[in-house]
């Protein structure tokens, strides 16, 4: 599926294609995870997905960019496995990664997401600048590889803080509401 130009599109009618949830929110050097939906054909297949995002706006996916929180690696992503999916289409949530962007940037960011029955191992030309995202020498047998370019939400705490992964397990949950709830009730007495 031709997902960069969607007047090109020239899908392979497997009625199999895969795709992310839009729209994306990525916080600057803030916690997000991505939503995507994945058509099982054989359910005994496990399957493994990667997602790179070029934070840097460099046109490579080979970078992290430093965040107070840690680094925000390009290879968001890294090796989802998926297994035990049951035949159909089904939506994953993948774990949390952190996410960053240039200073005051709203800038389009190219996002590559791969599915396929094998891990990415290092891609098609280890050590040179450019590999991160390529597929392995030997090809992919089954899955799928989808380009976005998209112009993400971009959130901070001050827009939204309740939005903050307060108990530091990197996803943003009922868990982060009960220590809110908990520290307000604190507060009231």
């Amino acid at each position: 599926m031709n997902n960069i130009d969607p007047e090109a599109n020239s899908s392979d009618h497997d009625e199999g294609d895969d795709s992310v949830v839009i729209p994306l929110v990525l916080p600057d050097c803030g916690w997000a995870t991505i939503d995507y939906e994945v058509t099982v054909v054989d359910p005994n297949v496990v399957l493994w997905v990667n997602i790179w995002l070029d934070f840097n706006r460099d046109g490579d996916w080979d970078d992290k960019v430093d965040c107070p929180t840690g680094p925000a690696m390009e290879w968001a992503i890294q090796n989802q496995y998926l297994f035990n999916l049951p035949k159909g289409q089904t939506t994953i949530t993948t774990p949390a990664f952190l996410s960053a962007h240039p200073e005051g940037s709203h800038e389009q960011i190219w996002m590559r997401i791969t599915l396929s029955e094998q891990p990415w191992t290092g891609g098609s030309n280890p050590g040179t600048r450019g590999n991160a995202g390529s597929g392995p020498q030997t090809k992919y047998q089954i899955g799928e590889t989808e380009d976005y370019f998209f112009i993400p939400e971009i959130t901070s705490d001050e827009d939204c803080p309740l939005c903050e992964d307060t108990n530091g397990d990197g996803v943003i949950d009922i868990q982060d509401l009960i220590v809110h709830i908990t520290q307000w009730l604190s507060s009231c007495r």
